[in-house]
C-alpha cells in the first residue's frame, strides 16, 4: 500500500483501514480517529475497557462489578450507547 500521507504511521493507516472496512468505507482519517473506540480480543473485553476509560465503571460499586455481563453489554452497544445506572437501596 502506497503511503499517500507521509505523516501517517503504519498504525494510523491500519486503524483507518479497519475503521473503513468495518464502519464507514468513506471515512476520513480525522473521522476515524475521533470515533474509533479501541480494540480488544472480545467484545466483552472491549466493553470493560471502554467503561473503565469513560469512567462509567467507577459509578458502579466494586462489589457489584463482577455481576456485569460485558459480552451482553457489548451486544447492546450495537443498538446504541449503553448507560449504566446504579440505585442503592436505603
Amino acid at each position: 500500500m502506497k503511503n499517500l500521507n507521509p505523516k501517517m504511521t503504519l498504525q494510523d493507516r491500519t486503524m483507518l483501514r479497519l475503521y473503513q472496512i468495518n464502519i464507514d468505507p468513506d471515512a476520513s482519517f480525522r473521522t476515524a480517529t475521533v470515533r474509533f473506540m479501541g480494540v480488544a480480543e472480545t467484545p466483552g473485553q472491549w466493553m470493560h475497557k471502554w467503561l473503565q476509560t469513560t469512567g462509567e465503571l467507577d459509578q458502579i460499586p466494586e462489589h457489584l462489578r463482577d455481576y456485569l455481563d460485558y459480552e451482553d453489554l457489548a451486544d447492546d452497544w450495537q443498538n446504541g450507547p449503553v448507560r449504566i445506572s446504579v440505585c442503592e437501596a436505603h
